[in-house]
């Protein structure tokens, strides 16, 4: 019976191993990486601000309003975010960035898509975007209610929104800025952009039947 304990737990210990981050896609360490676009504005590695390292990328809009902002080309990466995995990043404002960060200014880091040659184009909403700073207005940021800087982590999920990639030639997700009652345009800083991968439900099991008998163990030790 201990050896079937063992045995249990040992496969949900091993199983945790596809629970957490699947891939690093952008940490702009002092470069930014293949596969990334700037669509909209400019963009450059500052090391004004970053989450785990030195630098991230700084992306300054072409006028405020909506725009797409930034692109990354690649299928597999495409594919996976259209399945099984979120896609993950934090973001930066800094209103000294910006000519007028009155009180009714505001900025967000908006909404993002995939697209493809095989399906096409596939957008979320709110409901797709966490952000447990701003729950009500995910990715959204003014001075009054959030001060002159703030950093947050901004999660998306493209599962069940119908995209897939399967026998695509090109995929890429976007993402996009936006800002409003501001005058000028100021600057949007992101880093440590990763997928996520969703554990299946037969993964979750086997944690918890693990946590249960290495519980159990401990009990009767």
């Amino acid at each position: 019976m201990r050896k079937r304990s063992m045995a249990l737990a040992a496969v949900a210990i091993c199983s945790i191993g596809s629970v957490g981050w699947a891939g690093l896609i952008g940490d702009f360490e002092g470069a930014l990486e293949g596969g990334w676009l700037v669509t909209g504005g400019t963009g450059e590695i500052s090391t004004d601000w970053s989450s785990t390292g030195t630098s991230s990328l700084k992306v300054t809009p072409g006028g405020a309003g909506f725009a797409w902002a930034l692109q990354f080309n690649d299928v597999a990466t495409a594919e996976e975010l259209s399945s099984t995995h979120f896609l993950q990043m934090d973001v930066y404002w800094d209103s000294s960035e910006w000519t007028d960060d009155g009180a009714d200014g505001w900025a967000r880091w908006d909404q993002a898509s995939l697209n493809s040659d095989a399906t096409g184009w596939t957008q979320t909403s709110d409901a797709n975007i966490t952000d447990s700073a701003n729950p009500g207005a995910p990715g959204g940021w003014d001075p009054t209610n959030w001060g002159e800087t703030h950093m947050r982590t901004l999660t998306y999920d493209f599962t069940g929104l119908g995209f897939d990639a399967t026998g695509a030639t090109w995929a890429q997700f976007n993402l996009s800025v936006n800002s409003g009652a501001i005058e000028g345009v100021g600057s949007f800083y992101i880093d440590n952009v990763q997928t996520v991968l969703i554990p299946e439900p037969g993964t979750l099991a086997l944690l918890g039947l693990g946590a249960l008998v290495i519980g159990l163990r401990r009990r009767r030790a």
